[in-house]
């Protein structure tokens, strides 16, 4: 339900000749969401000491509480630049190993059970983020509202312009594209080159959506919904192919053509998003305020 404004896209035009600065999904909306849906709220403890910093998260995390951890990539001994470079970075702490370590999940670089030692956390302790959820969380999860949770993601893409947006980012790349100054901060990963990080979240954002919309097909069988999810996917996954023709041509050759296929690519995207999300529209109004009625 959290992902139900993760569909989205946003670029500022501007002087700036760095696109990843002016490029991004638009805002996943899933912490405003939770907030709003459940009513969860966020909280952040911190301490100087480190003896207290620990003993707090641990006891959360004994807890099953599952704190969100702040750690430096050069102290993170699973991040690519460990010992390398210095990113700001969040993992979950799930649980604690025998030797008083700390198991963590790490969802942007698909780690599980991680270990994070003492010793390394003693480097870079700052804080850590909690999330509580009310007692009783009586979050209306009718088959309506959950219509119009999906309606209203929709309406938010269209009504913001995300396709026009999409084009002149397109047409800006074409036209200023420089990989000296857009891949500059690349050292040994990808990730760091912030036009690299915004289509990753450009592309997951299509996939949450996705999954918002699988979510709601499990609640309404009898709807034809498993189409659209399966067609975000497939644009998701073609934003992922744009990613991949940057990162060959760094280590190839990168030219016009490369350039104008590019150019090309994030135009029928563009075009399919555009049809795709009216489509979706009208097809999540019609069945939110058919059958159901009754609810």
């Amino acid at each position: 339900m959290c992902f139900c404004l993760s569909w989205n896209f946003a670029y500022q035009k501007g002087n700036d000749g760095v696109l990843g600065k002016r490029i991004s999904n638009g805002g996943l909306e899933i912490m405003p969401n939770s907030k709003r849906i459940f009513g969860m709220v966020l909280q952040q403890e911190s301490d100087e000491n480190f003896e207290r910093f620990c003993e707090r998260l641990e006891s959360h995390v004994r807890e099953h509480r599952m704190p969100m951890l702040y750690l430096d990539s050069f102290f993170c001994p699973w991040y690519p630049v460990y010992r390398k470079l210095h990113r700001e970075h969040y993992c979950i702490v799930t649980g604690l190993t025998e030797e008083g370590d700390y198991l963590c999940l790490d969802p942007i670089l698909e780690k599980s059970d991680a270990v994070l030692s003492k010793k390394e956390l003693q480097n870079c302790f700052d804080h850590f983020v909690l999330s509580t959820l009310p007692p009783q969380t009586a979050a209306d999860s009718s088959i309506p509202f959950l219509y119009d949770l999906a309606v209203e993601g929709v309406m938010r893409y269209i009504q913001t312009g995300c396709v026009s947006q999409m084009k002149t980012f397109a047409e800006d790349f074409y036209e200023s594209f420089d990989y000296e100054k857009e891949f500059k901060d690349l050292e040994t990963y990808f990730f760091d080159v912030e036009l690299f990080k915004q289509l990753t979240y450009i592309a997951g954002g299509r996939e949450l959506y996705g999954e918002y919309i699988r979510f709601l097909a499990g609640r309404d069988p009898a709807a034809s919904l498993i189409c659209y999810a399966r067609r975000l996917e497939e644009i998701a996954s073609r934003w992922n192919v744009i990613k991949g023709i940057l990162t060959k041509s760094y280590y190839a050759r990168f030219d016009d053509e490369v350039k104008k296929r590019i150019f090309t690519q994030i135009h029928k995207i563009a075009d399919e998003e555009d049809l795709l999300s009216h489509e979706m529209l009208e097809y999540l109004k019609h069945r939110g305020r058919g059958p159901y009625d009754f609810d």
